[in-house]
């Protein structure tokens, strides 16, 4: 037997199993053995097996077990050959042991014996050895004899007549048997909580959102769960057995090695132990961030680590907008701070400048003078209500719109814009759903993205414009937005593209790639904040050479043309006789609204503060037509002077002005969209409009 090797092969996906040389073994231990393949080939028996069964060694090895031992053909009811492939099947599907009961297996004599079977009972058992890969080797098959004993208990022979060698070897039969039993019960036991420890701990691994992965001292992968398969894009086979260096982008890659090593055979320790974060490289090549800890086991004489691993991509992501609108906020108050002030100068630049042009005395060198202060305080005004877009602090005036209107109206301005070079494309959706925006606003948009456009295509090209209806599901919904009915505007074109540096930088404000002189970086900063304001949503998407889209979403609205509309006023008829008591804390503001008030037949009370205004109220005689107020004043708010006002005198007609942002407005209790609003900075002619329009309201 020392010299045979079994032939026998494990399954297809391992190494060939050698077999040991169980001679020793069964030569030296007292009890009936047989070793089998998974395939129950006999590979091994043991000399007390092969006297109990009344065979030879070399009549059984390497011949299946069903073929050397067979039913007896003339038992009809015969059950041995079909209980032991049942136990033997669960130790193969298992890989775990079985014990059985006692079993009726007859055995066959030999010719020289008189030949045919003889009645026999067993105590069978049948235990799984497994090799390195876990996998089942080979099956050890141990039974015990119990004939005499059942028979002595089938013959029911009384335990006095038997003579007391019989009565103790019955004794001691019956303790084994019963022993044996319980052995087999108490190992079942243990394997059976072990499995299920097992398949909780697997159950766990398999459910748990974070990765986990097992390599072992040489950094080769072990294992990987599901979660892990989810965050590198590998699938377990594809990883096991491979460095988990596949796993890191340089310069990790490159020193993990020498890491291991260096932890190996010091034990210095710099991330085992220690959860932090680091970079891991996906199937694709990209780089993401995660936060790695690492843990360290023995498993006999080899060392093993388990790395736990939570990919926090969407978390540095939410951070860096986070961050991006705190900037974008600290930017807006900066602007809300000033805006207030300069439009109070504005005010004061523009009117004045009005005054001078319609002067028929003005030489034209200083006609000329004022134009050109009138067009640089212009472009100043341009310049701050594009720091409050950006900023989402501007005051707007949303109306019911249809896009497909807007599109046509901008459309012959954009022509002349854009260039005779660049084809203009404008695609107007049948049936589309109507918005409720500020129109010089969302104008003001198109524009500014039409102008970005044409500065990408400056040898030519193709800028497409078009409005259609979408549908968003929480499954299609861009980040951020919630699902529902949304009017689409996509503006395309056909320009130099960016790269993913720039796109994730062009909403900042004062941002550009123009050269120095030519871009103030505040147009897609504005077009960003307007959109922002209006309840919208904008991404863009672009590739170098190829192009770049914007994708602008906005809510439909439920209302209809015309309401919550407030009616324009009528420019035919500016100039009036009512009597105006203007409130401004800021003096040349207010000799300005004054002289423009009075220049144009109104009557005119003026008063520095709402203590001021109170008190010109109650001392004069007439009757006072309109309050024309600011609305953030020292003591007194405008707002608080209009209700103790409008308390008294419900007749009264009011009319608030304001530089300050749209934040500190509402603030001060000027937020409803029917409230009379005029926005420093205003031409005369503007103001004039706007109080002939609120006097004229019933």
């Amino acid at each position: 037997m020392s010299k045979r090797k079994s032939t026998d092969k494990t399954p297809a996906s391992h190494e060939p199993t050698r077999f040991p040389d169980f001679r020793v073994l069964f030569e030296s231990a007292p009890g009936l053995y047989l070793a089998l393949t998974p395939q129950l080939k006999i590979i091994a028996v043991s000399d007390a097996y092969l006297k109990a069964t009344m065979t030879k060694r070399e009549e059984i090895l390497d011949r299946h077990l069903f073929d050397v031992f067979p039913d007896n053909p003339e038992e009809s009811n015969a059950t041995g050959v079909r209980n032991l492939t049942a136990s033997l099947e669960r130790v193969v599907k298992g890989r775990m042991s079985d014990a059985m009961p006692v079993q009726q297996y007859d055995i066959r004599r030999p010719e020289s014996e008189g030949g045919g079977f003889e009645e026999r009972y067993w105590s069978p058992a049948n235990f799984s050895v497994l090799n390195d890969d876990g996998e089942l080797a080979y099956i050890i098959h141990r039974v015990e004899d119990v004939t005499e004993f059942v028979r002595l208990e089938m013959r029911g022979v009384e335990q006095m007549r038997l003579t007391d060698e019989e009565h103790l070897r019955a004794e001691k039969l019956h303790t084994e048997v019963t022993l044996r039993e319980q052995e087999i019960t108490h190992r079942k036991r243990a394997e059976e909580k072990l499995q299920q420890a097992e398949e909780r701990m697997r159950s766990i691994v398999d459910n748990m959102v974070d990765g986990i992965i097992t390599i072992d001292e040489q950094g080769t992968i072990e294992s990987c769960n599901p979660a892990a398969e989810t965050i590198f894009g590998y699938s377990a086979t594809e990883v096991v057995g491979r460095n988990i260096k596949m796993l890191m982008p340089e310069p990790f890659h490159t020193e993990h090695d020498g890491y291991l090593v260096n932890y190996l055979r010091s034990g210095d320790a710099k991330i085992i132990g220690i959860g932090r974060e680091v970079v891991g490289r996906r199937k694709d090549d990209s780089i993401f961030p995660m936060e790695l800890s690492i843990s360290a086991f023995q498993l006999g004489q080899s060392r093993h680590f388990t790395g736990l691993v939570r990919d926090v991509s969407t978390r540095k992501a939410l951070e860096l907008e986070i961050q991006q609108a705190q900037k974008m906020e600290i930017v807006g108050h900066l602007a809300g701070g000033v805006a207030h002030d300069f439009n109070n100068l504005l005010t004061v630049i523009l009117g004045g400048c009005s005054f001078l042009e319609s002067d028929e005395g003005l030489t034209a060198d200083s006609r000329e003078l004022a134009i050109d202060i009138h067009r640089a305080a212009d472009r100043a005004a341009q310049l701050t209500r594009q720091l409050l877009a950006f900023s989402r602090k501007q005051i707007l005036q949303p109306q019911v719109l249809d896009l497909n209107e807007v599109l046509a109206n901008v459309g012959r301005m954009l022509s002349r814009l854009i260039g005779e070079n660049i084809t203009l494309e404008i695609h107007a959706a049948p049936d589309l759903w109507r918005v409720k925006l500020d129109l010089g606003q969302i104008e003001q948009v198109i524009v500014n993205l039409a102008v970005n456009s044409r500065d990408a295509m400056p040898q030519g090209g193709t800028l497409s414009v078009e409005a259609s209806n979408v549908v968003l599901d929480f499954a299609s919904a861009p980040h951020g937005m919630k699902p529902g009915s949304y009017v689409l505007l996509t503006v395309r074109d056909t320009g130099y593209g960016m790269d993913k540096a720039t796109m994730s930088r062009i909403f900042e404000p004062f941002f550009t790639t123009k050269p120095v002189g030519q871009g103030t970086g505040l147009g897609l900063a504005t077009v960003f904040g307007i959109v922002k304001q209006s309840d919208g949503h904008i991404s863009v998407s672009s590739t170098p050479s190829q192009g770049t889209k914007f994708k602008l979403y906005f809510p439909e609205a439920l209302e209809r043309p015309g309401e919550g509309q407030t009616s324009k006023p009528s420019l035919s008829l500016h100039r009036g006789e009512e009597t105006v008591l203007v409130v401004e804390d800021e003096d040349t503001v207010r000799k300005l609204a004054c002289r423009t008030l009075r220049s144009n037949g109104y009557t005119v009370l003026e008063a520095q503060n709402g203590g001021e205004a109170i008190e010109r109220f109650e001392k004069y005689e007439g009757k006072i037509h309109l309050l024309l107020s600011d609305v953030v004043m020292p003591v007194m708010g405008g707002r608080q002077l209009s209700e103790n006002l409008l308390e008294r005198y419900p007749d009264l007609k009011v009319l608030f002005a304001s530089g300050y942002t749209d934040e500190m407005i509402i603030r001060h209790g000027v937020s409803e969209a029917n409230t009379n609003f005029i926005h420093k900075p205003f031409m005369p002619a503007d103001l004039l409009a706007k109080v002939r329009a609120v006097l004229d309201q019933r």
